[in-house]
């Protein structure tokens, strides 16, 4: 079995001070088919083709169960102390930015509340619902179809967020792994925020239009499908359908360490999205493969009853794809979420 210790450590300390009312608000698995068919495909592919705004925002919610899938936004303004309980709306978002610009010297505690804190100064996403606290990313896209360039602010780090059928990522056979380096890995249902029996394999889910916030942290969703492909073509890749360059897109968001070295490989981490190789959970024997080696990213759009899609990338190649086709829902895989527009 490929193995792999990576070691990483974060720190943050955050505050929050919440408002009131006014603010409130088995099938095919993965592991299965990536190292048959759908691997070979992407590698022969491969081979074949040689291959931050300036403002801080604050996310606040009332106190709800992790699971709510509300994606409200609301804003702040500047700092000032409360003294009344019927004090007015932009008092209560003044206290909040000020929270969020202290949080170099404030801490939160566990479970706080359903909000987020993203501040575009700093590079970072706290997560009040656990205090957990990542780093981001911003790239600029290219949406050709639309005649449009606008930019893309991404988790640069993989979710860690507990939730029913998510596991530790890059674990080795029946062990989990260090969710502290790798993040979670989750099935499909679990990532878009539903049961198994909603979504799970087997199951036509029919989530409709619109962001898909999931599993993701208040004000952030998890990336369809089209908003996926839109950031592998705009950093050097393409879809296979559509691939007639070298596509060199698992190359620029792969992360420099984590991976195992191949010949010819290039991890240059360009745009700091910082791509580990969490692997997979198999869903057939509950085993976790390819530590080092392997890297899947869910997408909120569903292929089938029995799969849906996801952005892969692979140890020995320098590509990044979002397949044709799609993949087991009950496969545990990466979650990267992406922020409300």
């Amino acid at each position: 079995m490929r193995k792999l210790s990576l070691g990483l450590s974060f720190a943050a300390m955050v505050m929050f001070a919440a408002c009131g009312d006014e603010n409130g608000s088995s099938a095919d698995d993965l592991g299965e088919s990536s190292s048959s068919s759908e691997v070979d495909l992407i590698k022969s592919s491969a081979s074949d083709k040689s291959s931050s705004s300036s403002s801080e925002e604050v996310d606040p919610g009332d106190s709800k169960d992790s699971s709510s899938s509300s994606s409200e936004d609301i804003g702040s303004s500047e700092s000032e102390d409360s003294s009344s309980s019927n004090e007015e709306e932009s008092s209560c978002s003044e206290e909040l930015e000020s929270s969020s610009s202290e949080e170099s010297s404030s801490s939160i505690s566990s479970s706080s509340s359903d909000a987020s804190i993203y501040s575009a100064k700093a590079n970072t996403l706290t997560d009040l619902r656990n205090g957990r606290v990542y780093r981001t990313t911003t790239i600029q896209v290219e949406d050709d179809e639309h005649g449009m360039s606008y930019p893309q602010v991404w988790m640069a780090e993989n979710l860690d967020f507990v939730t029913e059928n998510s596991w530790c990522g890059g674990g080795d056979e029946t062990k989990e792994g260090d969710c502290s380096v790798y993040g979670r890995l989750y099935t499909w249902s679990a990532a878009v925020g539903k049961t198994e029996d909603e979504c799970g394999a087997g199951k036509e889910c029919g989530l409709g239009t619109g962001d898909i916030r999931g599993v993701c942290p208040k004000g952030w969703h998890l990336p369809s499908k089209a908003e996926l492909e839109l950031l592998i073509s705009s950093v050097g890749g393409c879809s296979i359908a559509k691939c007639n360059t070298a596509n060199t897109a698992g190359s620029a968001l792969k992360s420099s360490s984590g991976w195992q070295p191949h010949n010819g490989i290039e991890n240059r981490n360009t745009y700091g999205f910082s791509a580990l190789p969490a692997g997979y959970r198999r869903s057939s024997d509950g085993t976790f493969r390819n530590e080092g080696y392997e890297a899947y990213f869910w997408s909120s759009t569903e292929y089938d009853s029995n799969g849906a899609y996801h952005m892969s990338m692979f140890s020995d190649i320098n590509s990044a794809y979002l397949l044709e086709t799609g993949n087991g829902k009950d496969a545990g895989i990466s979650v990267r979420c992406l922020k409300k527009l």
